[in-house]
């Protein structure tokens, strides 16, 4: 009898540290959606160690680039892999998402109309973008944007107004024109 109990109590313990493991590890289900899109609109690249298109636990397992805190993911750091293929649409579901990284690859297309909500760094530097999304003024704890190198062009109108934790901005070596009337609103800009 006591064997049994012994053993019985073993199997919970161990029962109960695989379940906590998983809960820990779980990655939240629209952060998952979010980077299966994502890797898709990247055309599948074998450089994302890891990724998959169905299943899979970003959080859990060893995504290259990807970095959580609990069950969300919160840096995307992707930079100079040779990627091709476009932003995904759906990034805009990752809402704990604080650092967007994609730089030095050959993304192309435009960036889309929503990005992550609660990003503070975004360097999209050195692809083949070719739209500023209008949603950017929304993006209230954005401090760092770094679109350079870039294919961006035609008036930047008012497209920053309302960045008021914006503290670097670069869009160097792109080809825009106009009065960039936004600018006067990033009172606390220190790098442009």
């Amino acid at each position: 009898m006591a064997k049994q109990s012994v053993w019985m109590c073993f199997t919970l313990t161990f029962m109960s540290a695989i379940l906590a493991f998983q809960a820990v590890a779980f990655t939240a289900p629209s952060d998952v959606t979010a980077l299966q899109d994502f890797y898709e609109a990247l055309n599948s690249p074998p450089q994302l160690k890891g990724w998959r298109l169905d299943g899979g636990d970003p959080c859990g397992e060893s995504w290259v680039g990807v970095s959580c805190s609990g069950s969300s993911v919160i840096h995307l750091k992707l930079q100079g892999l040779n990627l091709s293929g476009y932003l995904s649409a759906q990034l805009h579901n990752m809402f704990n998402l604080k650092t967007l990284d994609v730089s030095s690859n050959n993304i192309v297309g435009e960036i889309p109309y929503v990005l992550p909500p609660n990003a503070t760094h975004i360097n999209l530097a050195c692809n083949s973008l070719t739209s500023i999304p209008h949603s950017l003024p929304a993006m209230k704890s954005l401090r760092h944007l770094n679109l350079s190198h870039n294919l961006l062009s035609g008036p930047v109108g008012n497209v920053f107004t309302g960045l008021q934790n914006l503290r670097e901005l670069d869009l160097s070596y792109n080809n825009f024109t106009g009065d960039p009337n936004s600018f006067k609103s990033l009172a606390n800009l220190t790098g442009l």
